[in-house]
């Protein structure tokens, strides 16, 4: 676990802080690749996501494509 926080600290460590419109930064291969791939590969099914829109958070204009992951749900956890 070490290289992996090693792997992000050194990434945003070595990224160019952008000023403009406000400070930020955009890192690049901020985990190492294997660790990055086993992440993507690890996400729930798109069918355990609710929409925004279904939550009562953003108004019902707001787009319909994000949505949100309740790591809480018991119907996902069983």
């Amino acid at each position: 676990m070490n290289y992996i926080l090693n792997h992000i600290t050194k990434s945003i460590e070595s990224s160019t802080l952008i000023k403009d419109p406000f400070k930020h930064k955009f890192v690049n291969n901020v985990f190492p690749k294997e660790y990055y791939l086993q992440l993507l590969n690890n996400l729930p099914l798109k069918s355990n996501y609710i929409a925004l829109t279904k939550t009562g958070l953003v108004s019902k204009n707001y787009n319909s494509e994000r949505f949100v992951f309740d790591p809480h749900n018991k119907e996902i956890l069983e």
